[in-house]
C-alpha cells in the first residue's frame, strides 16, 4: 500500500477533527484530555454519519411506500375498468324481452 491510500484514509478524518473548535489546536496538557477529546470528536462524527444513514433509510422507506400506494391506486383502476366493461358487455348481450 502506498502513502497515497495511506493518506487518502486518514486526511479526512483530520479534516473532520479541525472542523470541531475545541480539536481545532491542542490546548490539553495531559496527553490523556487529549486522547479523550479526539474520542469525543470521533464518537460525535460517527452519531453524524449513523443519523445521516438513518435518515436516508427512512426516505427510501417512504419512498417504497408511496410506489406501493401507486401501484395499490393502479390496480384499484384498473379493476374498475374492467368491472364497467363487463358491466358493458352484460348489458350489451342480454336479450331485451
Amino acid at each position: 500500500m502506498g502513502r497515497g491510500a495511506h493518506l487518502w484514509v486518514v486526511e479526512p478524518t483530520f479534516a473532520w477533527r479541525g472542523k470541531l473548535r475545541r480539536l481545532f489546536k491542542d490546548f490539553e496538557e495531559r496527553e490523556q484530555s487529549s486522547e479523550a477529546w479526539i474520542r469525543i470528536a470521533m464518537i460525535h462524527i460517527a452519531m453524524i454519519h449513523i443519523a445521516m444513514i438513518h435518515i436516508a433509510m427512512i426516505h427510501i422507506a417512504m419512498i417504497h411506500i408511496a410506489m406501493i400506494h401507486i401501484a395499490m391506486i393502479h390496480i384499484a383502476m384498473i379493476h374498475i375498468a374492467m368491472i364497467h366493461i363487463m358491466s358493458r358487455r352484460l348489458t350489451v348481450s342480454c336479450p331485451e324481452g
